[in-house]
């Protein structure tokens, strides 16, 4: 019998032959890359039987470290918390035409514009006047901020700080005209207002609400500063601790009669550096998680210098009362017969002398100056200015007379001071004698 030869072999038996040894081979290097896998698996693991905790890597250093940035940088630079601005017009006082007049004229010079040309858009200023306004002055003020949904005008007296809500009271308990009435609202979305409601009092994100009386004004850009300086020092807020009181650092008056010799209509301006904390600017801040009953103790804003702890004497920033020392003039005010208190106000039978401490031979240059920062930084309108400076010392005595009349009765008490009518009798008594201010 001849041996085999695999030559001799058919064409279908060398073939098998070849696909064996491909099958075979690729078994062969299937096992190994498994093998390797499984071996990977267990290297990369190597301590999950031990209780030990790898190193970490390079990345997981850059996550778990402390952050090396400083709050300020950590911050976030878009507020998205809740900004109340408050303002009372002519609550308690419906009938006073002259009084009502006058105080409408400062609105429009001093109050709105300041409001209108704010770098920053995320609050709401709400506004309460008397539900039984002179329906001449309701409509003129309706027709001053109708096209502006977050400015809400309400005929209320009903006056309570949204920094004091720290409970379940609904909105419907907020938004009244009195005790037995609810407000009337005459313009702006009340939406806005009851969404902004419903998150300061669940305390979800800071709360502000700031001051402003309806005859001064505030420097264009104080409400994004005062918002960049609340991200700072209430963003990260851990405790109830954190609140903090915000005051004007300078501010400019504004007096209708000039006491130099050169007078172009447009009144007189003086600069304050301010010791207290005055009306306009005054703000209260609340963080996170935080306790009204803290900052609310401490709303009467005459009592602030003497009762808070000054912020610049604080490590931490918060619990404190600062100054806004980035606006230089962070308000405008107005010093007219109009005001409540007769603070600092001309009463002097010939107008002639602002107060005390200024000097009647200041140069007219200065002044000039002076008007032109004042433009630029409050947005105001000098012909706007001269025209409430006509109608104030034409109608001074019928101005002086209904404030007096109003003062210390229902509603104003709080204005009430011995001091303040005996200023506005004086005011009178002076105009009359001097035969100065009712032009008819």
């Amino acid at each position: 019998m001849s041996s085999f030869n695999r030559r001799d072999a058919p064409s279908w038996a060398r073939k098998r032959f070849t696909f064996a040894t491909v099958l075979r081979l690729i078994r062969g290097v299937s096992r190994f890359i498994i093998a390797a896998w499984f071996t990977a698996i267990a290297v990369s693991r190597p301590f999950a039987t031990s209780g030990e905790s790898p190193s970490p890597t390079v990345d997981d250093r850059s996550v778990h470290s402390p952050d090396p940035r400083t709050p300020d940088e950590r911050a976030p630079t878009v507020f998205e918390g809740v900004h109340i601005i408050q303002t009372r017009f002519m609550q308690f006082q419906p009938d006073m035409l002259h009084l009502g007049t006058a105080r409408l004229k400062l609105f429009k010079t001093f109050c709105l514009p300041t409001m209108k040309r704010q770098t920053a858009k995320n609050f709401l200023w709400i506004i309460k006047t008397d539900p039984r306004l002179r329906p001449e002055l309701r409509s003129e003020l309706v027709d001053l901020v109708k096209d502006r949904p977050n400015f809400i005008l309400l005929g209320s007296n009903y006056n309570k700080y949204w920094v004091e809500l720290d409970g379940d009271e609904p909105f419907e308990n907020y938004l009244m005209g009195d005790k037995n009435s609810a407000a009337e609202v005459w313009s702006g979305n009340l939406t806005l207002m009851k969404d902004a409601y419903e998150r300061a009092k669940q305390k979800k994100g800071i709360v502000l609400e700031t001051r402003l009386d309806a005859d001064d004004g505030l420097h264009h850009q104080y409400i994004r500063n005062l918002q960049k300086e609340a991200l700072r020092h209430l963003f990260f807020a851990s405790s109830d601790q954190y609140w903090r009181i915000w005051c004007v650092h300078t501010h400019v008056k504004w007096y209708p009669v000039s006491p130099t010799t050169v007078d172009d209509g447009s009144g007189y301006l003086k600069t304050e550096v301010d010791k207290g904390c005055i009306t306009p600017g005054l703000t209260y801040g609340v963080g996170t998680l935080s306790s009204r009953k803290n900052v609310s103790r401490y709303l009467r804003h005459d009592r602030i210098a003497k009762n808070v702890k000054d912020c610049a004497k604080s490590k931490e920033g918060i619990g404190c009362a600062g100054r806004m020392k980035s606006i230089t003039w962070g308000a405008i005010r107005s010093r007219t017969p109009t005001s409540a208190g007769m603070n600092d106000v001309v009463v002097g039978g010939s107008g002639a002398t602002v107060s005390q401490t200024v000097d009647a031979n200041t140069p007219h240059s200065s002044q000039m100056e002076l008007w032109e920062s004042a433009l630029v930084r409050f947005r105001i309108s000098k012909s706007n200015v001269i025209s409430a400076q006509r109608y104030l010392i034409n109608h001074r005595i019928d101005i002086a007379r209904e404030n007096l009349e109003s003062v210390c009765k229902k509603g104003t008490m709080e204005f009430c001071k011995k001091s303040a009518k005996e200023k506005l009798q004086a005011y009178i008594d002076g105009a009359e004698s001097n035969s100065i201010g009712r032009k008819k």
